[in-house]
């Protein structure tokens, strides 16, 4: 079926409707799938709606009319976006002659145009015999005309982070030359702040692209955050393999991600780029932590035909073959001179040159340093002289202490010749969390400025070299701050002075998530969930925390589902770290202690034990009367001593909470507290907990029944665990069974955990009525699920199949057996339900 863009004029709407029912038999046929802006959502980001449809079209219909040529967007974005990719052969372009206009002076003149004559649709007797004519020339190019097939990156792949331009490049040869030669799988790019790191590996990811080296290049910004690794990696696998199933692979432990990774890429050559990956680096040995250092291990001493581009600032202390770094200090004399004449200084040469050696020395060649000063002189020699002298007495531009010499002296004189315009814009692209485009921040900040006043205003910051752009693949460009000029507004604002700016971002954001609120599902790939991290974080910097804690109550499940855990602790760390708890339990605002609880929850689970206790500690310091808050206190306190196994103090803490309750009348669920009684195995208190998990049903009509879809998983799970205690293993598998196979139908965020629990449960029944196989199996699920959503856990359990392997021989042969296959089997064999 072909692809059709059609664009035109509102103006035009009902002609172009007429024109569309004569397409109507096309369209039933599926020889034609037409595409409108009418067609876009309410809510959806129209701009990108329609850029994605361009590009993905077979197609571009044009109506022609005065109205529609006098459109700036239609000129700017829709025409030239056509014209590129039908000379590129990907879609045909046909203009069609609506109403009378000045088509020969138009960017669309020298393009083909229906009807063939050249004369207007509304100029015909009847506009129906018209457009039948119109329809009679499509058809034949909708069968002769076939689109070339666009690179794989082009169609099927999922856009990535964007590299910034590098329209002014000159320096840096003999780095460049040396990475377009590098015979080395990783590379290390490093160096202080303002150095071109991020640009030098944008060049060279440029130079590669035009030079066919590599099928497909894939760049990824770290912001030097942590948490971030391991959903950018998820998203790589989905970016090269769209057609994973996100079942399977949405939740795997390190390990089995960086095998799933590699084996996404297949047999293809791509050019990686993971830019400020500051915070993955360990700042007292200088080397690689965990996640990554296994990523760099994999990609040095397997076979694929990619390269891997790292950049950060500290110089990492790691020899091996394969691993090459490149250190950037400042440029030589020679390097800045060509850096300085890029920019054409309408300066006497006698004059220039002196000056060129002056800014040269005086900033000891720092790429940054030397673009701001060279923006200066753009202006005029006085006023760069002038520049110079308020600087000079203040500096050595000693290399050690960049961000400061930044910050203090040349960032702040440059700050104090702006226009007040200027200085509105920069702060609050300051407060952006991401890159965004033009059309965008104007949205943003519309009640601050006009769009004259904010394209002007943008202009001068971008002449200064105060922001960096990036051209996305649609050709869109992004635009965000320089880290050290941002970091310098940051820091001359208090945050009570920035929240104005913040609140406009914010704004923005909160129209998105509005729309997207009933579409949340944990389904959704990474950048959905930014809609609400980007919030959560603005919030939290304009100290909104009830809003941000309304954001994160909308997706702190479902980002769990969709396997993103990190981003949640991510956002859950910045915002939990800058809250005020005792305040905030004065106010009561809301979802403040249920938020906390969950975090504290995933905290244990996972075996982040420190953090989980010195965050209850906090809470717990927050009130000093044994109200509500100090039950939800002791039961947390329960919680954890029951994931780090020490259940005696687990039940002291839940026995606590319990009596309280039961004292102050409470309605509260003590699930923790028989937690703890189960998993002691003294049979008095896991009788008792089997009493409590029956909530009132009868264990012999439940085993004998068939399954209830009402009851959950954990509610047959609890049921088998007891039962397996209690030595009654055949009945534990039956409820195990039932778990099992709902933790495959549940949405929540704890079900990737309980698909752990089911399969450990199932593997130690198993093992005591010597089913090792089948043993194995389960064993081997739940290590799957449990190395990344609880490390501790899976270690154990590591331990417990080695003890299996040394009591069943053959169980050798099944390590070769893949994931996918295994789990299967799980699966089919709880499938084969038994009753009493």
């Amino acid at each position: 079926m072909k692809k059709v863009f059609i664009s035109y004029a509102h103006k035009d709407q009902e002609l172009v409707e007429s024109f569309l029912e004569h397409l109507s038999g096309l369209v039933r046929a599926k020889i034609i799938e037409p595409w409108s802006d009418r067609l876009i959502l309410v809510g959806q980001e129209w701009d990108d709606q329609i850029s994605q449809k361009i590009n993905s079209s077979d197609f571009i219909l044009f109506f022609l009319s005065s109205t529609f040529l006098s459109s700036e967007y239609i000129n700017e974005k829709e025409i030239a976006n056509a014209i590129r990719l039908h000379e590129d052969n990907q879609c045909l372009l046909i203009p069609i002659f609506l109403r009378p206009c000045d088509f020969e002076s138009s960017l669309l003149s020298k393009f083909q145009g229906v009807p063939r004559d050249a004369k207007f649709i509304t100029e015909h007797q009847n506009i129906d015999t018209a457009f039948l004519e119109v329809v009679k020339e499509l058809k034949k190019s909708f069968e002769e005309f076939s689109p070339k097939q666009s690179t794989f990156q082009e169609t099927q792949l999922a856009p990535c982070d964007t590299p910034p331009d590098s329209e002014i490049w000159v320096g840096r040869k003999k780095e460049l030359s040396i990475l377009n030669s590098s015979p080395f799988k990783v590379t290390f790019i490093t160096g202080f702040g303002g150095q071109g790191k991020s640009s030098l590996a944008a060049k060279f990811l440029s130079d590669q692209n035009d030079m066919n080296t590599y099928d497909f290049w894939d760049w990824r910004d770290f912001k030097e955050e942590e948490n971030r690794l391991f959903s950018k990696l998820m998203e790589i696998v989905k970016r090269f393999n769209p057609s994973i199933d996100l079942s399977l692979y949405s939740d795997p432990n390190e390990e089995d991600l960086i095998e799933i990774f590699f084996s996404s890429i297949e047999d293809r050559s791509i050019l990686f780029v993971f830019d400020n990956i500051d915070s993955y680096i360990d700042y007292e040995s200088f080397v690689p932590t965990k996640t990554l250092d296994l990523l760099i291990a994999k990609a040095l001493s397997s076979n694929h035909k990619c390269q891997f581009v790292f950049t950060c600032r500290p110089f990492i202390k790691k020899a091996d073959v394969g691993f090459f770094q490149l250190e950037l200090k400042g440029l030589d004399k020679e390097s800045s001179i060509d850096l300085l004449n890029s920019y054409g200084l309408s300066i006497k040469k006698e004059r220039k040159e002196i000056l060129f050696e002056e800014l040269h020395s005086l900033t000891n060649g720092h790429p940054f340093w030397l673009h701001l000063l060279a923006a200066q002189a753009m202006k005029g020699i006085n006023q760069v002289e002038e520049f110079i002298t308020k600087i000079k007495e203040h500096t050595d531009f000693d290399e050690t202490d960049v961000s400061s010499i930044l910050s203090e002296k040349i960032i702040d004189e440059m700050w104090d010749s702006l226009n007040p315009k200027q200085k509105k814009l920069l702060r609050c692209l300051t407060e952006l969390i991401k890159g965004e485009t033009s059309d965008n921040i104007h949205k943003m900040v519309q009640n601050e400025f006009n769009w004259n006043q904010y394209s002007k205003s943008l202009k001068s910051l971008k002449h200064l070299n105060l922001v960096v752009t990036k051209t996305r693949e649609d050709g869109e460009k992004e635009i965000e701050l320089h880290p050290l000029v941002k970091s310098y507004v940051v820091k001359k604002y208090p945050r009570s002075e920035r929240n104005k700016y913040i609140t406009y971002i914010f704004n923005y954001y909160n129209k998105i998530t509005y729309v997207l609120r009933e579409q949340i599902t944990g389904k959704h790939p990474l950048d959905f969930y930014e809609n609400w991290s980007n919030q959560i974080e603005l919030a939290v910097n304009k100290n909104d925390f009830t809003e941000a804690l309304r954001g994160l109550n909308e997706i702190s499940e479902s980002i769990q589902i969709a396997g993103y855990q990190d981003e949640y602790l991510r956002i859950c760390k910045i915002l939990f770290g800058r809250m005020d708890f005792e305040r905030h339990l004065k106010l009561g605002t809301p979802y403040f202690e249920r938020e906390l609880n969950i975090y504290i929850s995933v905290l244990s689970n996972i075996g982040n034990f420190e953090i989980a206790e010195k965050t209850i500690e906090r809470y717990g310091s927050s009130f000093s009367e044994k109200s509500n808050s100090y039950v939800n206190y002791c039961d947390s306190k329960c919680y954890l001593f029951w994931s780090k196994q020490e259940y005696s103090e687990a039940i002291f803490w839940g026995e606590k909470a319990e009596k309280l309750s039961k004292d102050g009348q409470l309605e509260r669920s003590d699930h923790n507290l028989y937690l703890a009684l189960r998993d002691s195995r003294v049979t008095e208190n896991v009788s008792r907990s089997l009493e409590y998990f029956l909530y009132g049903m009868n264990l012999e009509e439940i085993l004998s029944s068939n399954q209830n879809e009402d009851l959950s998983a954990h509610f047959y799970g609890n049921l088998g665990r007891c039962l397996h205690y209690l030595k009654r293993d055949e009945e534990a598998i039956i409820c195990f069974k039932r778990s099992f196979l709902l933790c495959y139908k549940e949405e929540h965020a704890n079900v990737l955990m309980n698909r752990g629990y089911a399969s450990h449960w199932l593997a130690q029944s198993l093992n005591k009525l010597n089913e090792g196989t089948l043993s194995y199996f389960f064993y081997h699920n739940c290590h799957y699920y449990w190395s990344k959503y609880s490390p501790h856990r899976a270690k154990q359990v590591k331990e417990e199949i080695s003890v299996l392997k040394n009591n069943f021989k053959n169980l050798t042969d099944l390590e070769r057996v893949d994931h996918e296959q295994i789990e299967s089997k799980c699966i089919n064999y709880c499938k084969s339900i038994n009753y009493q």
